[in-house]
């Protein structure tokens, strides 16, 4: 048997013999739970685990939809550089939290109609001729609606980053000062946009699941980082120092990635935490 299609015949099984217990004690005894209470926990235990399986993979496939998105459109790679210049320059002017919120969220607008422009693009073109009006109204209207979000951006940019440059021409550039906790969630989010920038540029159409950085050691250094500044606990942190190395052994060990990979990860993941914990705190 494939070992692939292990874990789908086993959960079939249970589904299978559960429906056979269900019928059977039912037009015996009538019962309400016709399986004992040790193996009615047993069963609501492995379809928790089938759901977090489905969910993981269902999260693998979004994260190649955007590998594969900011491979294929420029413009979706120009967005994402842009998304991770203006959070560097939002932690650095030391924006207020109700500016910092609106920053985000049209930065992200503007990204998620760029992604929806590339599927509308992509589905367009595998359904219909290129010469068929209908098509060429859904794209341009697609592109439209990213043209629209991104006129958005800059009106909301200008009105929040402006009184901030003008104090630096007045007082000149001072870097903010934050909290480890808010410098801890930056370094997550730089590296995880650093993360997919970079495989932009090295992924492979073939296997997109392998490239430089490896993502799943980057986080996992950019965690522990973190969590040595935030913590003091000389237990947590060794366990959580184990766990980060037993993620890097996994990736270089069982998944065909070169040592390279694991490397660049762990340099970006722990190396650019420790860089932004040393600029803002």
């Amino acid at each position: 048997m494939n070992v692939k299609s292990r874990p789908r015949g086993f959960f079939i099984k249970i589904a299978f013999w559960y429906k056979i217990e269900n019928g059977m004690n039912s037009k015996k005894n009538h019962a309400k739970d016709p399986l004992p209470p040790g193996r009615s926990v047993k069963l609501m235990n492995l379809i928790l685990v089938r759901d977090i399986v489905r969910w993981l993979r269902a999260a693998r496939n979004a994260i190649e939809g955007i590998l594969l998105a900011g491979r294929r459109e420029r413009h979706l790679k120009f967005h994402l550089v842009s998304a991770f210049c203006i959070l560097l320059v939002c932690f650095i002017l030391g924006l207020n939290k109700m500016e910092f919120i609106a920053v985000v969220l049209i930065t992200l607008l503007v990204i998620i109609t760029e992604m929806i422009n590339t599927a509308v693009e992509s589905a367009v073109d595998l359904h219909s001729r290129n010469d068929n009006p209908r098509s060429k109204l859904a794209k341009d209207v697609a592109a439209g609606a990213v043209l629209v979000a991104a006129a958005g951006a800059l009106v909301v940019g200008y009105l929040v980053l402006t009184p901030y440059i003008l104090d630096i021409f007045s007082q000149g550039l001072r870097v903010a000062r934050h909290r480890p906790e808010n410098i801890a969630l930056l370094s997550l989010i730089v590296v995880i946009l650093l993360v997919i920038l970079l495989k932009t540029f090295f992924l492979k159409e073939e296997n997109i699941r392998v490239g430089f950085p490896s993502g799943h050691t980057a986080v996992a250094f950019s965690v522990f980082v973190s969590a040595c500044h935030l913590f003091d606990n000389r237990y947590l942190l060794l366990m959580l120092l184990f766990l980060t190395l037993v993620i890097s052994g996994y990736r270089l060990i069982l998944r065909p990635r070169r040592v390279r990979d694991v490397l660049g990860g762990m340099i970006l993941g722990g190396g650019g935490t420790w860089l932004l914990f040393v600029i803002f705190q």
